[in-house]
């Protein structure tokens, strides 16, 4: 038996009680891994240190969830996107999201996650590559958060 993944209502209530706003999140298409998605990839390990989950999520999620976190414009996200990368700061925030994110993975009878590490625009270290290749559960979602661009993330699971 592995691990449930999380429903879209599960991960729109998580962001919206993060940042107090209307958050809407649905499945998608899967998304095709390559050069421009995913942007960020969150990795979340057991206490034992083997790979539990991975979240992946372009610029636009990962920007709007950290902006929407303390308040930075939607005018910051959207220059975000159109130079390709988040500011010092958004990124900061999108790994607060993330790390807060690991409770949409902890269930009763399963080990414990956490946020291990977050790898931003460069290769993806074994076996989380082989993870995003070949995962036994995947979720493509699509959604936004008020007042944010909309933004698509993966969740994949061993």
């Amino acid at each position: 038996m592995s691990r449930a993944l999380p429903k879209p209502n599960d991960v729109s209530s998580l962001i919206a009680d993060l940042t107090g706003r209307s958050t809407q999140f649905k499945p998608a298409k899967p998304h095709a891994f390559g050069k421009e998605f995913p942007e960020l990839v969150a990795v979340y390990r057991t206490d034992t240190g083997a790979l539990g989950a991975t979240l992946a999520c372009d610029l636009e999620f990962a920007a709007s969830a950290g902006a929407a976190l303390t308040m930075i414009p939607a005018d910051v996200v959207k220059e975000c996107a159109s130079e390709g990368e988040l500011t010092e700061r958004l990124q900061e925030n999108a790994h607060e999201v993330l790390n807060i994110a690991a409770s949409l993975f902890n269930q009763p009878g399963f080990e414990h996650l956490v946020l291990a590490e977050v790898v931003l625009n460069k290769e993806l270290p074994e076996p989380v590559s082989a993870l995003m290749a070949k995962p036994a559960l995947r979720a493509d979602l699509e959604g936004a958060i008020e007042g944010y661009p909309t933004g698509k993330c993966s969740i994949l699971l061993p």
